[in-house]
Parts: C-alpha cells; structure tokens; sequence
C-alpha cells in the first residue's frame, strides 16, 4: 500500500516570494501518520517566530538571536512558554532586579555578559520558561530562577577579570623571582648577567602593562565594581617599582660586601613571599562568590600574609639602610644598594595596598 502526501511553503526573500513544494512517499498508512505528527511537532515552532526573533534581537545580535530559536526547536523547548511568561517584560524585570547597575537601559546582554554567556543565558531563559509552564509553576518562580542564574553569570564575569588580575601577580612574581636568583649569583661570588635582567625585566613590565590596559578596558566596559579596577592599578605599581629594581640592581657593583648581599637576598625573599600570598588570596577570592566559605577563610588568611610580609620588608630595608650608612661604602655602592631596596620594598607597599582591596572586595561577596 503506498501513501503520499505533498505541502507547499512560501518563503519571502528581500521583495520576491518564493514557493516551495515537497512530497513524502510512504509504504503505509502509519508511514504517512508519523510523518504528518513530525510536520505537525515541527510546524508549532514557527508560531510567533519572528516575534521572538525580534524580541531576542533586543538583548544580542540578530545572528545569534535565530541560532537560538533553531536550537530551541531542534531540542523541542521552543519560545511559545518565554512569550506566554512575559517575552521581554521577564528578560527585563531580571536584569532590573539582578544587575540594576551593572546592564544599562538599553544594553544588550552580550556587551554585559560577552556572547557566548548571552547565547547560554537566553538558552537557559527559554528552557526554564517551558519548563515552568509545562509544570505549572508560577510566574513569579520562573523570575526567580531566572535572576538567580544571570547572578551566577555576572558572578562569572567577575571571576574572569580577577582571573586577568591574577595573571598581573603572576608576572609580579616572575619578576621578583629573577631579581632574586641576579642576587644568588651575587651570593655565589659570580659575575651577574645585568643587561638579560634588565631585558626580561622590561619584557614582563610591557606584557604587565598590556594586561592591565586590557583588563580595566573590560572593567569599564562591563561596569565592574571599582575595586576590580584599584586592584589592577596596585598589582600593576607592584610590577613598575619592581622592573625599576631590576634596572637598578643590574648597575650594582659585582663585589657587593657579603652582608648586604645577604640582606638584599632576604629583602627579595620576603617580596616573593608577598607575591605567593597575593596570588593565593586572589585564587581564592575568585571562589568566594560560589558560597565556599573555606575560600573565604583562605583569602582573608592570605591578606594577613600580605600585610606580614609588608612588614618584614620594611624591616629588612631599613637594616639595609643602616648597613651602608655604617657601612663606609662607595657612593655607587651605597646609592645602588638604597636604591634598589627602596624599590623593592615599594613593591610590597603597593602589594600590602593590594591586600586591604582585597579584603574589601571578600567582604562585599560575603556580605551578598
């Protein structure tokens, strides 16, 4: 027994309609019934299409707007239940309530979110919606559920500067590193290599300076919190008095007394330990938002490191100063070795600064 069935569709394209027409063949009665129901299920998809297409083109491009209603349909979610629950009322009244200073009137949620995020988040808008529906949850439910993850999303963003923000301590570090182990060739009695010092030196300074103008420009266009943004600025001074001891440190003379070479070698050992603890604190901070109090604990611990460290280095500079003061030194020897201490421990000076940020913006995410 053979069925067939035939449809035809018109499809506008700029000022012209176009028809097209197609035919099934099928070898029974529940062939052609089968394929009737898969026409029927694919059909309700294109009720109220557009309007959804020109609603989600308020909140990301018109490209991604249809990506989104085709994977809708092809995952049978649909728009229908977002339409019912409100349409672009319910996208608004979540932004309003979640991020009233963080997406302006009229900004689209891929400049606030990026695209990817605004894709996931509009896909996730559309699934909750059908499932309230289909569950018969109200619509105040839905709205909850709704901010309650574009929350998590800008939490995420967040998350993903302070990450850039990691990356300036993590530089802040290399350079340190490197000035040390220039001292531990002075320790050793070795002639130090001071123009690869201060070529890496200047090397890490512009890839830290890139970093930070790139971050505080998605700082600015995200609206971030300003604390975001002071922590780029301290991190980056941290790397600038830094770069600036590595200069001086290379102009120091090779036959350096032990005990100043030693003195610096500890100056230099209490910065790196400040920049591990910047770096551990930061690492945690970035967890806090998702509700881990031990994250918390362990960055706030961090802080308290900071400020030691800036401490010890103050310490430590200040034994240094009272060593060539004492120390009847040549004028290079004496103002080389000042110099280069008073930059290093300006570093964990602006790194001490970086912590008390820290700390405040912990206490912003806790207090959430």
């Amino acid at each position: 027994m053979r069925r067939s069935g035939a449809g035809s569709t018109a499809t506008r394209m700029a000022n012209a309609f176009f028809l097209v027409t197609g035919q099934f063949e099928g070898g029974s009665a529940a062939d052609r019934n089968d394929f009737l129901a898969a026409v029927g299920a694919a059909l309700v998809f294109l009720i109220d299409w557009n309007k959804a297409r020109k609603l989600l083109r308020n909140w990301v491009a018109k490209d991604d707007a249809a990506r989104i209603l085709e994977w809708a349909a092809r995952h049978r979610i649909g728009h229908r239940a977002f339409l019912e629950l409100g349409g672009n009322e319910l996208l608004g009244g979540a932004v309003r309530n979640a991020a009233p200073n963080r997406i302006g009137f009229g900004e689209r949620l891929d400049q606030a979110l990026g695209r990817a995020a605004a894709v996931d988040f509009l896909k996730a808008v559309l699934r909750l919606s059908t499932e309230a529906l289909l569950a018969g949850q109200s619509v105040r439910m839905v709205r909850d559920q709704i901010e309650a993850d574009l929350v998590r999303r800008l939490e995420r963003v967040e998350s993903a500067l302070l990450a850039m923000v990691l990356r300036q301590v993590g530089l802040a570090h290399d350079l340190v590193a490197a000035i040390s182990r220039y001292v531990a060739t002075l320790q050793a009695n070795q002639a130090g290599d001071g123009k690869a010092l201060t070529a890496r030196a200047a090397h890490i300074e512009q890839k830290a300076d890139r970093l930070a103008f790139e971050a505080r420009r998605e700082v600015a266009r995200l609206d971030a919190r300003p604390v975001i943004g002071q922590l780029i600025d301290r991190a980056e001074e941290a790397v600038d008095e830094l770069e600036q001891a590595a200069f001086i440190a290379s102009l120091t003379p090779a036959n350096l007394d032990k005990s100043l070479v030693s003195a610096l070698a500890e100056l230099c050992a209490v910065a790196i330990t400040a920049t591990e603890a910047a770096a551990t604190g930061l690492a945690a901070a970035i967890e806090v938002p998702e509700g881990r109090r031990a994250d918390s604990e362990d960055a706030l611990a961090a802080v308290i490191r900071l400020v030691d460290a800036e401490h010890a280095a103050d310490t430590c500079e200040r034994a240094i100063t009272a060593l060539v003061f004492t120390g009847g030194y040549d004028v290079a020897t004496s103002l080389s070795t000042l110099e280069f201490a008073r930059a290093v421990e300006r570093s964990t000076d602006r790194l001490a600064g970086f912590g008390h940020l820290l700390r405040r913006h912990i206490m912003i995410d806790l207090a959430a």
